[in-house]
C-alpha cells in the first residue's frame, strides 16, 4: 500500500455520492411445507376446511344420503362434524294467500305460470327433518337425511374436516438502520435469495449489507504524473483493487481507497510524459481487513494457536 499526499498529485478531487445509501435490506425466500395431520389430532391444533353436500330434492316422507367430498388437494381426511344446513319445504303452487301466509309462507301470483306460488319457512318444517353421518372414508362423508314431514325439502349439508395440505410459506429476512433512515429517508434494497442459502447466513448476509451501504461513500479521482521513473513504475503497477493511503491536509483527512478504475495516458503537451489518472472509493469499515502471514515455525509443539 503506497501512502500519497494530495498536494504532490497532479490533480485531486474528492466526491461524496448518495447513489450507494441502501439502509433498508430485504430478502424473500418461498417455501412449501407441508402440514402433517394424524388420525387422533384434536382439532383445537389445526384450521379446519369445510365443504358440503350439493343441493338436491327429497321427497316427503323418505330418506336419502347425500355425499360431502373433500378439496381434491387435500389428503389424509380426518372429518369432524356436521356443522350447518339450508334447507326449506319447495314453493308450493296453486295455495290461497291466506294459507300460505298462515304458515308464514311468502305469497305470490305468478303470471306466467298462471297460478300462486308459496314459500314456507326453513322453520315450518325443521323439526320433521333429521340428519346424521352414516359413513367416512379417505375423501368422502356420508351423510343421511330422514324427510319426515308432509313437504318435499330441498337443500345442502356442511362438514368439517382437518387435511394435509400443501401450503406456500415466505420466510423473511431484513436489516435496517434507524440512524440512517432518519437522516437519508428509506432506501430500499432486495437482495436474491440463492438456492441452498440458509436463513442464517442469508441473515448475516443482509446484516453486512445493511452496515456497508447505510452511509455515504466518499468517491475520489487522483491523477499522477511520471516525471520520474520512480514514479512512471508507480502509474504502470497500480492494478485495479489496490489499496492506498490519501493524505489531504486541507481536508483534514487521512483515509485508504481502493482502486477501482485506471486511465493511463501520454501528455498532450508535447513532453510525452506519461499519466496515470485512478478512481477510487474510499474503505469502509466493514471492509478495512487486514491480512498477515504466519510461518510454519510458530505452528505446532510449543507455539499451537489457541482457538
Amino acid at each position: 500500500m503506497a501512502i500519497f499526499h494530495a498536494y504532490d498529485l497532479r490533480d485531486f478531487t474528492l466526491e461524496f455520492s448518495d447513489r450507494e445509501i441502501y439502509n433498508d435490506i430485504r430478502a424473500e425466500c418461498d417455501i412449501t411445507e407441508i402440514l402433517t395431520v394424524r388420525p387422533d389430532a384434536t382439532p383445537e391444533l389445526f384450521l379446519p376446511f369445510e365443504t358440503s353436500t350439493k343441493s338436491q330434492q327429497i321427497a316427503a316422507n323418505s330418506e336419502v344420503d347425500l355425499v360431502a367430498t373433500a378439496d381434491e388437494d387435500h389428503s389424509e381426511i380426518v372429518w369432524g362434524n356436521i356443522t350447518d344446513y339450508s334447507f326449506q319445504p319447495d314453493t308450493i303452487l296453486g295455495w290461497s294467500q291466506a294459507a300460505c301466509e298462515q304458515l308464514a309462507g311468502y305469497w305470490r301470483w305468478s303470471s306466467s305460470l298462471g297460478t300462486s306460488l308459496c314459500m314456507l319457512p326453513q322453520e315450518e318444517v325443521e323439526d320433521d327433518v333429521e340428519w346424521e353421518i352414516v359413513s367416512k372414508d379417505d375423501t368422502t362423508c356420508t351423510i343421511r337425511v330422514t324427510n319426515n314431514s308432509d313437504y318435499i325439502i330441498r337443500g345442502k349439508w356442511y362438514v368439517s374436516y382437518i387435511a394435509l395440505t400443501p401450503e406456500t410459506r415466505y420466510i423473511k429476512l431484513r436489516s435496517i438502520n434507524q440512524d440512517s433512515i432518519d437522516k437519508y429517508g428509506r432506501r430500499v434494497m432486495d437482495l436474491p435469495w440463492s438456492m441452498g442459502i440458509t436463513p442464517n447466513t442469508m441473515q448475516s448476509l443482509i446484516d453486512n449489507y445493511c452496515e456497508r451501504y447505510c452511509e455515504p461513500v466518499p468517491f475520489a479521482s487522483m491523477t499522477l504524473e511520471g516525471e520520474t521513473d520512480a514514479k512512471i513504475t508507480q502509474i504502470l503497477n497500480m492494478r485495479i483493487d489496490d489499496k492506498h493511503q490519501i493524505i489531504h491536509p486541507g481536508l483534514d483527512m487521512d483515509e485508504e481507497f481502493f482502486v477501482n478504475n485506471i486511465n493511463p495516458s501520454f501528455s498532450r503537451e508535447g513532453s510525452g510524459v506519461l499519466i496515470g489518472t485512478f478512481q477510487l472509493e474510499q474503505v469502509r469499515d466493514i471492509e478495512n481487513t487486514t491480512f498477515f502471514i504466519i510461518g510454519t515455525s510458530l505452528i505446532g509443539g510449543a507455539h499451537v494457536i489457541a482457538p
